[in-house]
């Protein structure tokens, strides 16, 4: 991230530059995806008080951090205080909502049994169809083959036994 200072040149102690240098790295790990950015700082004298205003322009969004404190140094710390909460805030909305939801990983709890899990699914939306059909759907190696019955509308099972034949389960 590039810093441009404009205003009156202020001379920091190395500690205050450390400090600072922190703070821009910082804000720079947070907005630096894609493309090097600009952080534009000005400072100016308000009667007996220094005024620093840090902007960054990045993906779109404006940040601005404004102090108005006696001391330049407070000043600055306090403006890059105020535009890191921004960029946070404008980083946690858009994770919100470009996110899909249930894409987390899921979390099993303690006390889930070790056994066979069940997995829910939709219920898929096929017309009904007759026994005849049923058995020509159904694969070789299916043991079973559910359907909706044509002629009763309710849902049948078709059960493949040992023998090669078929036993019919209507509900």
């Amino acid at each position: 991230m590039q810093v441009l200072l404009t205003g009156k040149p202020h001379s920091f102690s190395k500690d205050q530059i450390k400090l600072l240098d922190r703070k821009f790295a910082k804000i720079s790990k947070l907005v630096d995806g894609r493309g090097e950015k600009e952080l534009h700082i000005f400072f100016s004298n308000e009667r007996r008080l220094m005024k620093a205003e840090a902007t960054l322009n990045y993906y779109g969004h404006s940040a601005v951090g404004e102090a108005t404190e006696p001391d330049a140094f407070q000043a600055l710390a306090d403006a890059l205080e105020k535009l890191e909460r921004q960029v946070l805030k404008v980083r946690e909305k858009w994770r919100e909502s470009k996110r899909a939801p249930g894409k987390a990983a899921p979390v099993e709890s303690p006390e889930a049994p070790s056994g066979p899990r069940i997995v829910r699914r939709a219920a898929a939306k096929r017309k009904p169809i007759t026994v005849d059909e049923a058995v020509l759907l159904m694969k070789p190696k299916d043991s079973y083959f559910a359907f909706r019955d044509a002629e009763t509308e309710n849902l049948s099972v078709l059960v493949r036994r040992p023998d090669g034949n078929f036993d019919l389960i209507e509900g």
